[in-house]
């Protein structure tokens, strides 16, 4: 490891990562392995809006504007693309959220949930009539972040009925935001994250407030880790908690603590964006204590590289190396890409 890169990862965790920097934690450097070749295979990408692995380790990328879900191998080759404008089975509006299981793709859009095999055959689909913030699939459930019903997560099966509902929301002061422009949208505000589910687990990552939270799958919250001792994140809960819209306070959904979060083998990943002059951050958390066990770094592009921040990611293992799928926005172009980056040994990791 270079010792430019000890310094620089330094500052970048004691700025935003407050005293867990402290706790001697692994860094590395992620390295670059190639933009995949989705252009050169003629698929443009208008948006992005959920990019999911699978176990053989396979892209699934979802777009918004084009109502189709792509499978790519990770070379970025087409395997198979599903979906298409419409109502019908297998037919998709605006898919915005999605979650992958061992053998099924699920798909959170106008519709309500579109569930899919791994080849992209439609299975079923039962409607949703209420918002969501983020879906995550588990064996035979399903669970979804309504924002707004009284509980966080409310649990489904594959047919689409409610089994439970679960998990202490968010306490907002409404008292504080009663002139605030958009009334419906506060407690999606409050509550942007994402779920993810592990073996008989279920967490809530805040993307605002930076908490993760877990729970059984009986909705008894078993862990909670909070960020506190980050000034910013500090700041921000008192912004939106104690000074509120109608005191002034700069509150809403940008810069997110965290973009985006996936689950693989027992581990918890966040991508954590960096500010203009630092780099993006991967954290990996032990699913069990959720302890920080290592961060990865995201080297930074050329100056002719330059971005729009436009990331969702996904994870897979391959050997003794974790591979990292990064979509952006390139600013020359104007083109939406996914990068594939890899670490080195994982054991320290596992």
């Amino acid at each position: 490891m270079k010792g430019g890169f000890i310094s620089v990862i330094t500052i970048t965790a004691l700025v935003y990562l407050g005293s867990i920097y402290s706790e001697n934690i692994s860094k590395e450097s992620l390295e670059f392995v190639q933009i995949l070749k989705t252009v050169q295979n003629e698929i443009f990408f208008k948006t992005l809006s959920g990019l999911e692995t699978d176990a053989s380790g396979n892209l699934f990328a979802m777009d918004n504007r084009m109502h189709t879900v792509f499978k790519l191998d990770k070379e970025g080759h087409l395997l198979k693309k599903f979906g298409q404008h419409g109502q019908g089975p297998g037919d998709l509006m605006y898919p915005i959220h999605s979650s992958i299981s061992q053998n099924k793709f699920l798909v959170c859009d106008n519709n309500g949930v579109s569930i899919f095999d791994l080849e992209g055959k439609f299975l079923n689909r039962f409607r949703v009539f209420t918002q969501f913030n983020s879906i995550s699939v588990l064996d035979e459930s399903v669970f979804i972040l309504h924002p707004d019903v009284e509980n966080l997560i409310t649990m489904y099966d594959l047919n689409g009925k409610r089994i439970s509902q679960f998990g202490e929301k968010y306490k907002i002061p409404y008292s504080l935001y009663q002139k605030f422009p958009y009334q419906g949208t506060i407690s999606w505000m409050f509550h942007q994250g994402k779920l993810l589910s592990g073996p008989g687990a279920v967490f809530f990552i805040s993307y605002l407030f930076g908490d993760i939270f877990k729970f059984d799958l009986k909705g008894k919250l078993l862990n909670k880790l909070e960020l506190l001792d980050v000034k910013y994140l500090r700041e921000r809960k008192k912004d939106f908690f104690d000074v509120g819209w109608d005191n002034g306070a700069k509150v809403g959904i940008e810069p997110r603590y965290f973009i985006d979060a996936k689950y693989l083998d027992g581990r918890i990943f966040l991508l954590h964006p960096g500010d203009k002059d630092e780099s993006d951050i991967f954290l990996v958390l032990d699913d069990k204590n959720l302890k920080i066990k290592k961060i990865y770094e995201v080297p930074k592009m050329a100056e002719k590289e330059k971005t729009n921040r436009f990331e969702l990611f996904g994870v897979i293992s391959v050997g003794n190396a974790y591979h990292f799928f990064i979509s952006f926005q390139s600013e020359l172009s104007g083109d939406i890409l996914i990068r594939h980056y890899k670490s080195t040994n994982i054991k320290e990791v596992i």
